[in-house]
């Protein structure tokens, strides 16, 4: 049995993010970017604000969020 260990770029202010989460109804060509950083209380989750344009500007967890690099 082969382990993959997930590593996630690390995200900060000014980054160009989609949503990767299907949990929500946001298009998947709707890009953002994010406008601050912080953590839920005691625990390692890390929230993001992010405006999608004239979608709006909300908060949600980074999990769901990837940043979008030069090499794609």
């Amino acid at each position: 049995m082969v382990l993959c260990k997930r590593v996630e770029s690390i995200m900060k202010v000014g980054d160009l993010v989609i949503k990767r989460s299907s949990r929500f109804r946001v298009s998947p060509r709707l890009l953002g970017i994010i406008l601050e950083k912080t953590y839920y209380r005691n625990t390692p989750i890390t929230y993001m604000q992010v405006c999608w344009g004239s979608y709006g500007t909300f908060w949600g967890p980074s999990a769901d969020l990837e940043v979008i690099s030069e090499s794609r």
